[in-house]
């Protein structure tokens, strides 16, 4: 196994671990408001701050996984009718393209995070903690994009021998 391939799952597992944490984190958050709101009567008030939050880094990290399977929405009727050698060319075409989009989430997911210079009003974080959310999902699949990039290209030229 080359050792792209293990930084890579490593990474992976690695977002996994996160995306499960986070997950946890999440449902001990509303088990707790739940629990404090109907047995104790007395709600803590940082409680659905920080589902909300955990929520939004859940969703951008996740994304990447969900990048990583290749399960997001597609629509494949054009490239699943054209030759083997043209599908390689077109997901080569896609990826680049992707890579492109990334590149401007990134961008933009940089410049919020450092906007974020207030404070979360229940948890007192700073709120580019929150906004890094989205750069860190970007970063993520760009990595993940790059490396399929990889993998393409070694089809194809695999291909042409």
């Amino acid at each position: 196994m080359s050792i792209v391939r293990r930084v890579y799952d490593a990474m992976l597992a690695t977002v996994r671990v996160a995306v499960i944490g986070l997950f946890l984190v999440l449902v001990a958050s509303v088990f707790f408001q739940v629990v404090a709101r109907y047995v104790f009567h007395a709600p803590p008030f940082w409680t659905e701050e920080l589902a909300r939050f955990t929520l939004i880094w859940i969703t951008f990290v996740g994304a990447a996984l969900v990048h990583h399977h290749g399960e997001h929405i597609a629509v494949t009727g054009l490239r699943d009718g054209l030759p083997k050698r043209f599908q390689a060319l077109l997901d080569v075409f896609i990826s680049v393209l992707v890579l492109a989009v990334l590149a401007v989430f990134a961008k933009a997911g940089y410049t919020i995070a450092l906007l974020g210079t207030q404070n979360a009003p229940a948890l007192g974080i700073s709120m580019r903690y929150v906004y890094g959310a989205l750069l860190v999902g970007t970063v993520l699949m760009i990595a993940i994009t790059v490396f399929k990039l990889i993998a393409q290209f070694s089809l194809l030229v695999r291909g042409r021998q």
